[in-house]
């Protein structure tokens, strides 16, 4: 089992959310990867890391080192200074995040429409539109007429059709701005 947990410290209720690690017994074939480009807001950087049985570890070790040749040094010392250094970061960018998760999911229940719950972690709502069928051609219609950007739901399977994905971690004015221009269209 491969357990993506890049936005396990982005989260509201506590330091850090459960991971498989917790569960896993030592026989068990799982591998969790995390990232340093959400928590300590190195995107774009592609810095992070697996934990997972030894003898599999070995053999993604030769795929990574076949395909990526390593990491830059730089980002290397900007791992170590986030481990060290970075909670405060950590801190900041998560109460940010829920600022802007708080005012986005108000926001969003205030639309008749729109049924939303705040999600606990990460920095996205996913939100459901009653009497939505396509939601690639409603995101689309969001940025051509309101000049928002949301994903589909469809981008996520088949079952996320009829939601929209919209992302809070901006400011509280960007936030309020998109709130406004998407009254026009699910009121």
């Amino acid at each position: 089992m491969l357990a993506d947990e890049v936005y396990s410290r982005i989260v509201y209720d506590r330091r850090a959310a459960p991971s498989f690690l917790d569960l896993a017994e030592p026989e068990d074939r799982v591998v969790v990867l995390n990232s340093f480009s959400k928590a300590w807001a190195m995107t774009g950087w592609r810095l992070g890391w697996l934990v997972g049985p030894a003898e599999l570890l070995e053999v993604l070790g030769k795929l990574i080192e076949f395909n990526t040749s390593g990491s830059p040094t730089f980002l290397q010392h900007a791992a170590v200074a986030a481990i060290e250094q970075g909670e405060p970061l950590v801190a900041e960018i998560v109460e940010r995040c829920r600022v802007g998760r708080d005012l986005l999911i108000q926001g969003l229940n205030r639309f008749p429409r729109v049924r939303v719950k705040p999600p606990e972690g990460a920095f996205y709502a996913f939100c459901r539109v009653d009497g939505m069928t396509d939601s690639l051609a409603f995101a689309h219609r969001l940025a051509r007429q309101e000049k928002v950007g949301v994903a589909p739901g469809i981008a996520f399977g088949p079952a996320g059709e009829g939601y929209l994905r919209l992302c809070f971690a901006a400011s509280t004015q960007r936030l309020t701005a998109a709130l406004d221009r998407l009254q026009n269209v699910l009121t």
